[in-house]
């Protein structure tokens, strides 16, 4: 079976639009007319991957709530380990179910989501404060300065560095 490409987002949300087994994407794929819009693909792939899932869609709301508040109120994503399984552990419910949710409710996979709410931590102190970028990226979370700024990049556009220069709060002293 020919190996497809996989797609990278050029934005920090959105779903892959294959994962990482496009061998096994291209089964549903295949019986899709060309025409089709990315969208349908991953809406098809996605379909297909949950079908025998009994998560429903009201639950799959709740549990997104869950991971909203989680994540963004209760800042999980400062946590540099933190992991699909430990999210769901924290809120309840299966990785399996959170992954769903994550993937169809939420439209992103666990690391992009985690991600978005990392970068914008960082926007945040990147205008309000003189830290450096590598104290900055080891604050909201990342591991490594490569992973903050290719994380940074996909989500912004910019460079941490090009991001504060234009954003900078007005008469701050640098």
């Amino acid at each position: 079976m020919p190996k497809l490409p996989t797609t990278s987002p050029s934005r920090c949300s959105g779903p892959l639009l294959f994962s990482a087994f496009p061998d096994l994407s291209f089964i549903y794929i295949a019986s899709l007319p060309i025409t089709a819009a990315p969208d349908e693909l991953v809406a098809t792939t996605d379909n297909a991957k949950y079908q025998r899932s009994a998560l429903g869609e009201t639950q799959a709301q709740r549990i997104a709530a869950k991971v909203q508040q989680a994540v963004h109120s209760g800042q999980l994503y400062l946590d540099p380990a933190l992991t699909l399984y430990k999210l769901a552990e924290h809120i309840g419910v299966s990785a399996q179910y959170l992954s769903q949710t994550l993937n169809q409710t939420l439209q992103q996979s666990f690391y992009d989501y985690i991600n978005e709410a990392r970068i914008a931590a960082a926007m945040q102190q990147l205008q309000q404060t003189d830290d450096s970028v590598l104290t900055i990226a080891m604050a909201v979370g990342f591991n490594a300065r490569s992973s903050f700024y290719k994380a940074f990049k996909n989500c912004t556009g910019l460079t941490p560095a090009e991001y504060r220069a234009q954003r900078s709060m007005p008469g701050r002293a640098r």
